[in-house]
């Protein structure tokens, strides 16, 4: 049994290598006002991005550690949002990035080729646009599209 999926790459096993560690943080935005006299005034400037980090184990017992730690780089690297999804299936539709990874070799074969290694992955929230906004974006696209050819008619009243 795995204990959760970041996009295919399997992250452990519930029972022998699941995480030891999960946390995750939220935090709002708020701007000071400095005044001459008193306490400054305090705006909510609304919230950041959340956070998750994860410490789990790549083991031979339920996968190849070499292959999911490549994945694993290869989202690193191209900053591939992930959804992640948790050992019970809960998925709450948050995509994430990989801000940090921490990897270390626990074990090896004979010949040196890594078996079980300590993953600990810093993941940052990439927001979904919503529909809404998608369409927003289009129709001023569109309305500036329309403004520049209106302008080049001699035509056109203003």
């Amino acid at each position: 049994m795995i204990f959760a999926l970041l996009g295919d790459i399997r992250i452990g096993d519930a029972v022998w290598t699941g995480p030891n560690a999960s946390k995750e943080g939220k935090k709002a935005t708020l701007v000071e006002h400095k005044v001459a006299r008193g306490k400054p005034p305090v705006q909510d400037m609304g919230d950041e991005n959340d956070t998750k980090s994860l410490d789990f184990f790549f083991d031979e017992t339920f996968c190849d550690a070499e292959a999911e730690l490549s994945k694993l780089m290869a989202a690193f690297a191209d900053r591939v949002p992930l959804t992640y999804v948790a050992g019970d299936g809960s998925f709450n539709g948050v995509r994430w990035l990989i801000e940090d990874l921490d990897v270390q070799t626990l074990k090896t074969t004979p010949y040196g080729r890594p078996v079980r290694m300590k993953v600990t992955a810093k993941l940052q929230e990439i927001p979904a646009d919503s529909p809404l906004t998608f369409f927003a974006q289009i129709a001023r696209a569109a309305a500036s599209a329309i403004s520049a050819i209106a302008s080049g008619n001699v035509g056109a009243r203003r």
